[in-house]
């Protein structure tokens, strides 16, 4: 796609947009982000588990995250 031409002087956060989608896509459309424990990396392992499954980000979505945003006027 010609970004340039399409979307002007915002061309490359709109590419950007287009890569993340593609990416989220990619992903199984989940709010989900490939980890591995620093142990199992340093031991050339895969990890299988995690102390924390919850997200801060999934959390946030949710509303749940505690923070609360307004905007002013």
């Amino acid at each position: 796609m010609a970004y340039e031409v399409e979307y002007g002087p915002l061309a490359a956060m709109a590419f950007q947009a287009d890569i993340e989608r593609k990416a989220w896509e990619a992903g199984g459309r989940m709010q989900t982000a490939p980890a591995q424990r620093l142990v199992d990396f340093m031991d050339g392992g895969v990890s299988k588990d995690f102390l924390c499954t919850r997200t801060s980000i999934s959390e946030f979505i949710r509303g749940n995250s505690g923070f609360h945003y307004e905007a002013s006027a």
